[in-house]
Order: structure tokens, then C-alpha cells, then sequence
């Protein structure tokens, strides 16, 4: 254990540089600081993008076996990049130092490029002589938040890299990151990267840069492949139709949240899918695509994203492109029934080498995937199935393709599978004669002024839109039916505050709670020589990927400390104290009844030891007061979310002299109630 331990001091900020990094890689990271984002006349905030400035570089690396340095070798444009080896397979992920992150105001949008290529005598070989490219956030005391893919590389040719990233709200810090990744470390060799660009937006659209993305070639000259128009396309989608065809009010992006395994991953990071849609809808709001994905991650254990990351969001869409048995995939939609608005697309998936004996039957049960039970789970469900499965067999049958010309490994769709699924499920994306309304609708807008909402004191028509005013001393009340509830207003220079009620309560005493994601310790043990796949894995992996909130709720930070290698365990809350002892392969709950453990969302337990440790964070999802002031604009406020299932009562009390001016409530209805 001791030469474990040894590892510690450099796997402590493992977990700082996310959820997916290969363990077998080294990884860097540069940027700006606050002053550069404006410096450029493009305005790219990133210090020396084309390393044609000589001297100290703002890189870090995680292994000494590194070598990062400005090469005049391989230029992409000017006179140098950057050369980034790793000939080392200890070598363990690195977050760069503090000079070389930007501080930024969360909630931005930013637009990341960077070219990139690897050089190695194995580079486009499957496995050998890849990179990837991340954009990473973390808060301004240096914790990770997150990071969106920019993209993944094998070519030993310059390669543009470009994707659209939103800055996470608790977000100060941006940076890029690369890792080269190679399954046979003496043939890493080195990996290059030129010109970094990052910008918020819209500066980067002035420059006329999102829009350069190239489309992938089809297969030995196979066509350029045409998703097929199905009458039932959309029949579960009219609820986002709407809102690509009339947009929000007050203005926001429409989000999209993907989650899955690789082959989640392998769908890009939304540019295609974006692109499509926007085609079809012209004049739609900005589009939002976000994931969270896992190598090998079945349904069931997306179960926990989707209740700590997709929930906590409450996105537009919900995508699902991945793999397991039917009853991990029920659970996985009545996660997302139960807990959010969205609209679910699940695909059902492309061929990979295993699947050679059933092929060409699109209708053949594999390890991966039941197509019909799949098919009758989203019927019950009212999720959007995209038939991926039938248009790729169509195509390949039709241009004599073979399962391993849309791979580009055994299992990993290649660029131009991606590309015929990404068209596939942009289809759906449409408003069909077979649509299904919802009854109740899930996401409803109840007027300020509506014969429903009760009001005290003087309320009058304000100056802008449909929002009453008044100055208090005033209330409002409404009764609701649902999950949470937003609030449309007016935010103005001179306004005053309104206090929130929640079922005849202080909204500081509402009983909405939700817990946030569960991080391991960056300090986790990691056996990185194991002839065992599963002890080299990242510290992400391994770890409970959800848990469920029980009775007596506190908010409060909660600790999982492994006590023995048997999987034992100690949960405490840093309000509750110590509440119970437990083990990894067992159900549990904690003694307060707050906490509980399913083994079944417990991935890899198995490589867990003493003296490792996860947390996460159980919050009250509201808003005790709304404060009005700020610059004059329509804005949203979030009132509260993540209440029982069922009916409610918000009440809105203004004091005297306090200027509010309220519009509308915005009411949250899943489709199931919460188990």
C-alpha cells in the first residue's frame, strides 16, 4: 500500500482535470488571464496561441517522463507549436499551475479551437497515437467543476478542433487541456498543438468561426447518406418544436443534456446535431449541448448523472445513446420522467464487431442493446425512439458496406457513423401529424394577472410587457400542481425585494432538496501497474454514481470514507455527525434516514480501499427572496425546484416601499411522479 500512497501527492488534484481522463497520459493545460481576453484583435484570450513568442510556457505537465516544448518541427501556421511526449506508463493526469488560469464571470459562453495532430509511426492505427482536447472550469479557490470535450484526434495530420462551451455558474476559471493517450505507451510519441483560440461569445461569431466545422467522408465512395423521413417522427418532440419555432420569454438557450457510455462520446459535442437543427429551424433560440460520459457506462449507472447533473439543470432535452439491459434502461426513464420536463430521445445503436452474427437483423437482440424491448419501453414512456439501428443496416446494405467500415476500433462508431446518427436523431426534431400532446402539460406559464393568482394590496399594470407592479405592502398567491416553479419579472435600477412561501411556509423551510454530484476524492487509490483493468481506471469511475434522499433532510456537506478494503464504509454529515456504517455491496440507510446507498449505482466498489473518500452536497432548491434590482431587463428567477410531486402554494409578500414588477410563473410538471 505504501508505493500506492507514494502516488498520492500527485494523484491529489487527479480529479481537478474531470471525469474522463485517461489515467496513461500526460495532460496540460494553458490560457489567458482576464486582461488577454480582449487583447487580440480577434479577441482571443489565450497568452502566445501560436507559441511564436520564445520563452517560458504557461503548460503543465503531470510526469516527470514529460517533455513539453516549443518545437520549430511541426509547425500548423508561423514558425512553431507545441510539442507535448509522454514516453512513460506511469505517468498520472496534472492540473496547470495558478498563473495559467483566466478569471472569468460564470455563466459566459465561450468558443474554444485549437489544432492538433500526433506523430508516431502507429498514428491512425485503432488504439494507438490519439489525443484529446478538453476545455476544463473550475471555481476561483481552484476546484473542478467540469470539462466539454473539443474534440479527439489519431490523425498524423493537422487537425481543427472547435466546439461552443458554457461556462459552468460557479465557474472562474477556464483552461484548455490535452492529453495523449495511447494503449502501448513505448509507442506514444508526441503529440502537437497550434493556434488556441478561445473567446466568448460574441466575439468569436463576429469572427466568423463557429461556423467552420467540416463534415466526415462516407465510406468507399459510398453516397453521402440522407436520414429518412418516418411518419412518426417527432410524435414526443412537439413540446420542443414549440420551443425551436417561438423561442423563451425572457430569452435563453434551448439545452440539450447527452449521457452515456463512449458511444455517447463518439456522437461529437452537439456541432453536427446543432447544425441540423438549425437547418430545419432557422430563427430557433441558441442551442446548448452538454454530456456527461463514461467508458463502458451502462444505463443503470447513468441513473445517478441524470439525477445529480441532467435534474439539477432541468434541460429542454434529454439524449440518450448507449447500451444495457431494458429493466437499467426503465429505471433510467423513470429517473428522468419523475425529475424533469424534458424530451427524451433514446437511439437505438449502430453495429460493432460483437454484433457479426446477427447481423444484418436490426431487430436482433445483442449484449448491448433489445431493439424491441427498447421500442416498447419508449411507447410506455412517451420517449422519442430514433431507429438508428434500421437506417445504418438500410445504408450498409444498400452501399455494401461492412460492420467494420463505419468502426474505427471493434465497438466505436467512426466519424461518419456519428455523422449518420447525429442526422438520424435531428429527424426527430420536427413537428409531426402523429404528435402527442401531453395531458396535464408538463411545462406550463400562469399569468401574474390571471384570475387563479390571488393578490392583496395595490397591484397595477407596469410600465413594460404583461407585468403587474405594485409597492407593497402587497402579495401574490398561486396554487400549482408539479415539481418546482420559475418566476418572470423585471429586474430594474430602484427595485426592492419579495419574500417566497412555500406551502404557507418560509421557502427556507421548503421540503425541496436534491443532492449534487458525487466526487471522489482526488486522493483515491488508483493501482496503476494492476494487471486488472478496473483498478487502473479513473478515480471517477469508481465511485457511487448516485444516491437517494431520504427523510429528516438538513442541508449539509456529507462524507463516504472507505474503512477497510472490503468495501466498508462510514457516512457523516457535517451538520449530523456520523450516521451509520455501511458497505458497498450492500443496500443502506443512513441512521438519521437522510442518506441512502443503492449497490446497484455503485460502479467498481470492488477497487475501492481504506482511506478513500467521496462527497457531495444535499441543498434546498430555493429561493428565499427575490431581489428585483439590477439592470432593466425581463429576467427568470428559479422560486423552487425539486419539491414531492403534487399540489403546492407560492406566495409572493412585498413590503412596504419595495418596487416589484412580476409577469408570470413559469409551473414544472413531470410525467411521473417522484418515487
Amino acid at each position: 500500500m505504501s508505493s500506492n500512497r507514494n502516488l498520492r501527492f500527485v494523484q491529489k488534484r487527479c480529479l481537478h482535470i474531470g471525469w474522463l481522463v485517461m489515467i496513461f497520459g500526460v495532460v496540460l493545460i494553458a490560457v489567458g488571464n482576464t486582461a488577454s481576453l480582449t487583447q487580440t484583435a480577434d479577441g482571443n484570450g489565450i497568452f502566445n496561441p501560436g507559441f511564436e513568442k520564445a520563452g517560458p510556457l504557461r503548460w503543465s505537465a503531470g510526469s516527470t517522463a514529460a517533455t513539453i516544448e516549443r518545437s520549430a518541427t511541426l509547425p500548423h501556421s508561423g514558425d512553431a507549436s507545441l510539442r507535448v511526449a509522454d514516453q512513460s506508463p506511469d505517468a498520472v493526469a496534472f492540473v496547470a499551475s495558478e498563473p495559467n488560469r483566466v478569471l472569468l464571470q460564470g455563466g459566459g459562453r465561450f468558443y474554444a479551437e485549437a489544432w492538433v495532430r500526433v506523430d508516431n509511426a502507429a498514428a491512425g492505427r485503432t488504439g494507438y497515437g490519439s489525443a484529446s482536447l478538453d476545455v476544463v472550469f473550475y471555481t476561483a479557490d481552484g476546484k473542478y467543476l467540469s470539462r466539454e470535450n473539443v474534440g479527439t484526434t489519431s490523425s498524423a495530420k493537422w487537425t481543427r478542433h472547435s466546439n461552443v462551451v458554457t461556462l459552468p455558474y460557479e465557474a472562474a476559471l477556464i483552461g484548455f487541456r490535452v492529453t495523449p493517450v495511447d494503449n502501448v505507451p513505448s509507442l506514444r510519441g508526441a503529440v502537437f498543438v497550434d493556434d488556441l483560440y478561445l473567446a466568448p461569445l460574441p466575439v468569436a461569431e463576429r469572427h466568423d468561426r463557429v461556423n467552420l466545422i467540416s463534415a466526415p467522408q462516407p465510406p468507399k465512395g459510398a453516397p453521402e447518406y440522407v436520414a429518412p423521413p418516418r411518419p412518426a417522427d417527432g410524435k414526443f418532440m412537439s413540446q420542443t418544436v414549440n420551443k425551436l419555432e417561438n423561442g423563451f420569454d425572457p430569452p435563453r438557450p434551448l439545452v440539450i443534456w447527452a449521457i452515456g457510455s463512449s458511444f455517447t462520446d463518439f456522437l461529437g459535442n452537439g456541432e453536427q446535431l446543432i447544425t441540423a437543427i438549425r437547418k430545419r429551424f432557422p430563427n430557433a433560440p441558441p442551442i446548448v449541448y452538454k454530456k456527461m460520459v463514461g467508458g463502458s457506462t451502462p444505463w443503470h449507472l447513468t441513473r445517478g448523472w441524470a439525477r445529480h447533473l441532467v435534474a439539477a439543470d432541468q434541460p429542454d432535452v434529454v439524449l440518450v445513446y448507449n447500451f444495457g439491459s431494458t429493466s437499467g434502461l426503465e429505471k433510467l426513464l423513470i429517473e428522468l420522467r419523475s425529475r424533469t420536463t424534458a424530451d427524451i430521445l433514446v437511439g437505438t445503436l449502430h453495429w460493432c464487431r460483437g454484433h457479426q452474427p446477427v447481423w444484418p437483423d436490426p431487430e436482433a437482440a445483442t449484449r448491448h442493446l433489445d431493439p424491441p424491448a427498447v421500442r416498447e419501453l419508449c411507447a410506455r414512456y412517451q420517449v422519442e425512439l430514433v431507429e438508428s439501428r434500421r437506417e445504418i443496416t438500410r445504408y450498409m446494405l444498400d452501399n455494401s458496406l461492412e460492420i467494420s467500415d463505419l468502426l474505427v476500433d471493434s465497438v466505436h462508431q467512426s466519424p461518419y457513423a456519428a455523422h449518420i446518427i447525429n442526422a438520424n436523431i435531428a429527424r426527430h426534431f420536427y413537428r409531426s401529424n402523429a404528435a402527442v400532446d401531453h395531458l396535464p402539460p408538463r411545462e406550463t406559464r400562469i399569468a401574474a394577472n390571471a384570475e387563479q393568482v390571488a393578490r392583496t394590496g395595490k397591484w397595477n399594470s407596469a410600465e413594460r410587457g404583461a407585468a403587474i407592479q405594485t409597492t407593497g405592502p402587497a402579495s401574490l398567491e398561486v396554487e400549482f400542481t408539479g415539481t418546482g416553479v420559475d418566476l418572470i419579472g423585471w429586474r430594474k435600477p430602484d427595485a426592492g425585494v419579495a419574500r417566497v412561501w412555500i406551502d404557507g411556509k418560509p421557502a427556507d423551510m421548503a421540503k425541496a432538496f436534491c443532492a449534487t454530484y458525487i466526487q471522489p476524492d482526488a486522493d483515491n487509490y488508483i493501482d496503476l501497474h494492476s494487471t486488472d483493468v478496473d483498478f487502473r481506471r479513473h478515480i471517477s469511475d469508481r465511485c457511487p454514481h448516485g444516491i437517494s434522499l431520504g427523510q429528516n433532510q438538513r442541508p449539509q456537506t456529507w462524507s463516504i470514507d472507505m474503512t477497510s478494503d472490503a468495501g466498508d464504509y462510514l457516512v457523516t454529515g457535517s451538520v449530523t455527525g456520523a450516521d451509520g456504517k455501511g458497505n458497498a455491496f450492500r443496500p443502506f440507510t443512513s441512521t438519521s434516514g437522510q442518506i441512502i446507498i443503492d449497490p446497484e449505482l455503485w460502479r467498481l466498489a470492488k477497487t475501492n480501499r481504506s482511506g478513500d473518500k467521496f462527497t457531495f452536497e444535499v441543498i434546498r432548491n430555493v429561493l428565499p427572496q427575490v431581489d428585483f434590482a439590477g439592470r432593466e431587463q425581463k429576467v427568470r428567477f428559479r422560486l423552487v425546484h425539486d419539491l414531492p410531486h403534487g399540489k403546492h402554494t407560492l406566495k409572493l409578500e412585498v413590503e412596504p416601499g419595495n418596487e416589484v414588477s412580476i409577469e408570470a410563473f413559469d409551473v414544472f410538471r413531470p410525467l411521473l411522479k417522484t418515487s
